[in-house]
């Protein structure tokens, strides 16, 4: 099972060490289609889980909350250079108006089918979308966060894994995650720290186009390692928050797709949390 899993983690590492120079190289295109490609797997995992559990969700409805959504987001996006994300919550309020009149008129259908696929719809398909627009920001910021997206999560797993298997201890939240230490919990924000300070020298030097995020030598220090630090914090509330799910819904995995490591939505659970962090904290700093 270990070799299995260090196996896949060095695919996973490749397809996002491909990702990141290709979108680094200017081809944004391909970050956008990695996104969109996981945001569909994770969702429709998330919505096989609930339909197990509970009552079968309308995944034709978040295919196509996730197409017309992502085309509007992007067309907006390109034209206006703001307000793409604004414009998918207007897709997605449509979608779920659709989804309640598809309800109310449905004889076989009742409201749990659609509260699940609500559900779906806002976790984690909404929380991609965050993801999505860091790649619309301009210079520093956009590279900084491309650079968090997939360095922050990585180290912080592998931290808290690392350190966790070694001193064991207390546990974290047994009744969602009975394998979580505080150990591990601490190990991931070191893994976090170390992301920041790792990314910042890079900066320092210019190396990969990271450059500084702050306006001086201090508070660029400062950028780097709260978001490393805050970072980890949001990859592990979206690591536990997708244990939850799992919990309630009676599954260890969401799927088998990524041998040793489940499914999509296994692997991006605490990404996707930590984007809408870097996505907010960015968009503040760069408005500043």
């Amino acid at each position: 099972m270990k070799f299995k899993r260090i196996i896949t983690g060095i695919f996973i590492f490749i397809v996002y060490a491909g990702v990141l120079t290709l979108s680094l190289l200017g081809f944004g295109f391909a970050y956008d289609i990695f996104t969109v490609s996981i945001m569909v797997g994770a969702s429709l995992e998330m919505a096989k889980a609930i339909s197990n559990r509970y009552s079968k969700t309308y995944d034709q409805l978040i295919l196509l909350n996730i197409i017309l959504g992502y085309l509007v987001f992007i067309l907006v996006t390109e034209f206006k250079q703001s307000g793409g994300i604004t414009a998918y919550f207007g897709v997605l309020l449509l979608v779920i108006i659709v989804c309640a009149i598809y309800t109310m008129f449905s004889k076989k259908r009742t409201i749990s089918n659609a509260t699940g696929t609500i559900l779906t719809l806002i976790y984690p398909t909404t929380l991609f979308i965050y993801m999505l627009g860091i790649n619309q920001f301009d210079g520093p910021y956009r590279t900084a966060g491309l650079f968090f997206v997939f360095v922050t999560p990585c180290l912080v797993d592998t931290f808290a894994y690392i350190i966790g298997s070694i001193f064991n201890g207390p546990k974290l939240c047994p009744s969602i995650s009975p394998n979580k230490t505080i150990a591990g919990a601490i190990g991931g924000f070191i893994g976090g720290l170390l992301g920041g300070a790792m990314l910042l020298l890079l900066a320092t030097y210019g190396i990969f186009g990271l450059a500084p995020i702050g306006n001086t030598t201090v508070t660029n220090v400062v950028h780097y390692l709260v978001i490393g630090f805050c970072g980890a914090f949001f990859v592990q509330v979206g690591d536990l928050l997708a244990s939850y799910v799992k919990r309630n819904c009676g599954i260890k995995d969401f799927g088998k797709i990524l041998p040793g490591h489940g499914g999509f939505m296994d692997r991006v659970d605490g990404m996707i949390v930590c984007s809408v962090f870097l996505f907010i904290y960015l968009n503040i700093l760069s408005a500043l």
